[in-house]
């Protein structure tokens, strides 16, 4: 973890965010500012910034929108890429398994708080997650994630999970 040990994230995951809080109305300059972060900092969509700046973005446009599922807003641009480079791999499996499997050796790579990993049983399989608590303060960001995982899921259903 660089940055002092603090857990980091991936800008492109930090641009969608910017994108949920135009969506709410809020201004983008006014919102960077208030978080300290340089908007050329997401220009580099693998670029890194601190998991806890963005919990603590969550949770600004959470007060700021009370009345907003922000998941949905969230989902409603989200793309696999955002994810950087692991996104584009993904993107390009053949099967939910391998994708998965993916996921949960390079997922600390875009996000250094979320920990994935695939548990395949018998008869199911599914994948768990890990979350730091920055995570886990927050309503937002977890549901982010499950619908983010559910709508890549739904864009592979048609492939095989062998």
């Amino acid at each position: 973890m660089p940055d002092g040990g603090r857990p980091m994230i991936v800008a492109g995951l930090f641009a969608r965010l910017l994108d949920v809080a135009n969506r709410c109305g809020l201004d983008r300059s006014q919102i960077l500012g208030e978080l300290g972060i340089e908007g050329a900092a997401l220009e580099d969509r693998d670029n890194r910034l601190p998991v806890e700046t963005f919990a603590r973005f969550w949770n600004l446009i959470a007060a700021r929108c009370p009345d907003r599922a922000l998941a949905l807003d969230w989902i409603a641009t989200f793309r696999i890429t955002d994810a950087g480079l692991m996104g584009y791999l993904i993107s390009h499996l053949r099967t939910v398994r391998e994708a998965a499997e993916t996921m949960g050796r390079f997922g600390r790579v875009v996000n250094e708080a979320a920990a994935p990993a695939l548990v395949e049983e018998p008869v199911t399989s599914r994948i768990r997650y890990g979350l730091a608590p920055v995570f886990l303060a927050t309503q937002q960001a977890p549901e982010a994630l499950l619908v983010s995982l559910t709508a890549f899921l739904r864009g592979v259903a048609g492939s095989e999970f062998a």
